[in-house]
């Protein structure tokens, strides 16, 4: 038989969501790998993988001295690969107990179900300037002393992070005080405090932030603004780097007077981005998130800052959380019945677009190379979780002043993009399928680098 043999007509990966999208330890992976095949293939089976890795690279400038002992900088490349995952299991095996058999030409779909370990934590997909994770089904024709046939497909894991989780459901407070000028010149202090009903928030979420504060100074403060800022710190070796970017702010839009003092609830939307995650899932990598207050001081003066930390899940609230002394006022919260691990997880695994992609995924015949090809020649987008939810009312508290006060009902929105040779999809909002659910749960923005930034 030739060493290089004809290409099987067809070999892709057809996974039964078509969205691609699952969250870990309570979605299978199921689908068919579909091989069309023109002549035998001696082999030893027919293998479908589940493969996750983190990686990252940054360049750092040092310092060194020559031979001529004079003090020079250069480039250097920090970078560091880990695989996170990799599953496998066989669709088709040889008959008999034989090592290796002979694959007979024709038309198979040879259906598969993957499942990560409930146990096991991964982090979500990621994507940034110096880090990525990836995740990938792969296909291949084990071919004994030839090159196999392989082909793949990127999908996005999501962990399952409960924002009704009890660790989740303590009170995030702060306050703070600071005087402008010092010594014989220090003004009267200016006392700032923050508050959020819990800890753990999902994407389109409005966050409520009960804002008090007393101006004690002869000088008007300028504003005070609420933010969500992301902190990822990259490791490559011994060697980390970090880097912060504001996700998403909103202000209260006046000054406060002098000898003044307010009690505000500002509402700020958790925009669509990645849920939280640590380093003892991601190994190389970690994503944390903060809530970050500021009192803007006249110019001169530095900021007032509170920062509270914060995470950022992929379940939603039952109900809007409330502040400790509203629940005796609040005559009753709206309730959210899909709003769980099991409907979500269950609405993921059917999710699917009205028409399957016509264009079916291309694949490598890798004759040449041993390596499988970097995840990144892939094309394709994250997927993450976006629910839009109502805001929720605040007994005994100012209205909040950004408020348009026409929220939509629980909402959720889709959209995608080319996923190796699969054309491009939009779906701006989804209508609501049977029992009130959406029909369709995940948002993807476009990169990292596109999500505004307001400091």
């Amino acid at each position: 038989m030739p060493l290089f043999e004809k290409a099987p007509r067809q070999f892709y990966i057809a996974p039964q969501n078509w969205q691609r999208v699952f969250f870990t330890g309570y979605n299978s992976i199921t689908g068919a790998v579909v091989l069309d095949l023109i002549e035998p293939k001696k082999t030893r089976g027919v293998f479908i993988h589940l493969i996750g890795r983190a990686r990252t690279q940054w360049t750092d400038t040092e310092s060194y001295r020559d031979s001529n002992n004079e003090l020079q900088t250069r480039q250097v490349v920090r970078t560091d690969s880990v695989e996170i995952v990799h599953l496998q299991m066989p669709v088709w095996l040889p008959q008999n107990g034989l090592a290796e058999d002979f694959l007979p030409p024709g038309q198979y779909s040879l259906p598969f179900t993957l499942s990560t370990p409930p146990n096991m934590v991964l982090p979500p997909n990621f994507d940034t300037k110096f880090g990525r994770i990836t995740y990938v089904l792969k296909a291949n024709i084990d071919r004994p002393w030839r090159y196999d046939h392989r082909c793949f497909l990127p999908i996005s894991l999501l962990p399952v992070t409960d924002c009704n989780d009890p660790r989740y459901s303590a009170e995030l407070q702060r306050m703070e005080q600071k005087t402008m000028c010092c010594c014989c010149c220090a003004s009267g202090p200016i006392i700032a405090g923050a508050r959020v009903p819990v800890s753990a928030w999902c994407p389109g979420e409005l966050v409520p932030f009960l804002v008090t504060l007393e101006n004690h100074t002869k000088s008007a403060l300028n504003d005070i603004s609420c933010a969500l800022d992301c902190e990822t710190t990259y490791h490559a070796g011994h060697y980390s780097r970090s880097d912060s970017k504001r996700v998403g702010c909103v202000r209260l839009g006046r000054s406060i007077p002098p000898q003044g003092s307010i009690k505000e609830v500002l509402y700020l939307r958790i925009p669509s981005c990645c849920p939280s995650f640590t380093r003892q899932a991601a190994r190389i990598i970690s994503h944390e998130y903060w809530f970050h207050v500021t009192v803007h001081l006249p110019a001169g003066s530095f900021n007032l800052h509170l920062r509270m930390p914060t995470v950022i899940g992929t379940i939603p609230h039952v109900s809007p959380p409330l502040f400790a002394e509203q629940r005796s006022q609040a005559a009753s919260a709206p309730v959210y019945s899909w709003a769980s691990v099991e409907g979500i997880t269950k609405a993921a695994a059917a999710a699917a677009p009205p028409t399957a992609p016509s264009v079916p995924t291309a694949y490598e015949d890798a004759y040449t190379e041993a390596a499988d090809p970097d995840d990144s020649s892939f094309g394709g987008q994250m997927q993450y979780v976006y629910f839009e939810m109502p805001q929720s009312a605040m007994p005994g508290y100012p209205a909040a002043s950004t408020s348009s006060g026409n929220e939509r009902t629980p909402l959720m929105s889709a959209s995608s993009g080319p996923v190796m040779g699969e054309p491009v999809t939009t779906t701006s909002a989804a209508p609501a399928g049977p029992g009130g659910f959406p029909n369709t749960m995940f948002a993807a923005p476009c990169a990292y680098s596109d999500i505004p930034q307001d400091r």
